[in-house]
């Protein structure tokens, strides 16, 4: 399949802070999760995607444009659709007012298409009720889903999503999964979460970074398959364990060796995804 995004040896440092360290991905079609701790990389390598910052070194070239030329960001841009961790808002502006601007900026130019298209995308997002408030008065996840509407302005061939479930319900989860997956047939996106649910759900792809490097890709099914053989069930807190915790059940789900009575129990994204931040970490601390 042809890439939407290819990357090799991609570094970017911010003073003394390495945020990525020698990059080298290729994305295709489908959906693509980010997964990794805070201060990974994820942020800024989602940054150089959608063209808000460059990269110190390294080749990128998305959607056959090099976002290092002012014609291939101006390309890369009118083929994008981007949510920021922090997306800013016009306070002053409805819900409607704000998508719309962003639709102008997106060359838009005919006052009634892009009208329909503003009132499509609000839609679509479950906002149709409250398009013309304000959106100083929308609670969190409402502004949550306005940043996800101006980012599907006109069918963006990529879109760079970072945290966008971050303040939603979980039926605005689900609609969010909908929306992305419909998306995703046709067009390539890209996301970074904390949430190994939603990558399960919805991510053909899955690519775990720390400290600015990659170290997996793959299918979500095998970053499940690297905890294999890691992930147990137990009458009993394993204090010596990677992670254990009590279940509604009233067992322990015990993640590293095997406890005197442990039980294997298949494991789950997020089993995969802490066993490898925990080999990291005690690698860390080795070559410490």
């Amino acid at each position: 399949m042809t890439a939407t995004i290819e990357i090799s040896d991609l570094r970017r440092t911010f003073g003394a802070v390495t945020a990525l360290d020698g990059i080298d991905l290729r994305i295709t079609r489908g959906t693509t999760g980010l997964l990794g701790p805070n201060g990974a990389g994820k942020t800024t390598l989602l940054r150089i995607l959608a063209t808000a910052t460059g990269a110190d070194s390294g080749q990128v070239t998305v959607l056959g444009h090099d976002p290092r030329t002012s014609e291939g960001r101006l390309a890369i841009r009118r083929l994008l659709g981007f949510v920021p961790q922090e997306p800013g808002f016009h306070q002053r502006f409805s819900a409607f007012e704000f998508v719309d601007y962003i639709a102008i900026l997106k060359e838009m130019t005919d006052r009634r298409t892009r009208h329909d298209e503003v009132r499509r995308v609000l839609t679509e997002v479950g906002l149709e009720g409250v398009m013309k408030k304000r959106i100083r008065w929308l609670s969190g996840g409402m502004r949550r889903r306005v940043a996800l509407a101006q980012a599907i302005l006109g069918h963006p061939e990529l879109l760079v999503l970072d945290e966008p479930t971050a303040g939603l319900d979980p039926e605005q989860r689900l609609r969010f999964r909908e929306i992305i997956g419909a998306i995703a047939e046709d067009n390539t996106v890209v996301l970074a979460t904390h949430q190994t649910e939603d990558v399960a759900a919805i991510c053909d792809r899955v690519v775990v970074i720390d400290q600015g490097r990659v170290f997996f890709e793959g299918t979500p099914d095998e970053l499940a398959a690297t905890a294999t053989g890691m992930v147990w069930s137990s009458a009993s807190h394993a204090r010596d364990a990677t992670v254990s915790w009590r279940t509604a059940s009233g067992r322990y789900r015990v993640i590293g060796d095997r406890p005197s009575d442990g039980e294997a129990v298949e494991p789950t994204i997020e089993d995969a995804y802490l066993v490898m931040l925990g080999q990291r970490a005690l690698a860390t601390e080795g070559a410490a």
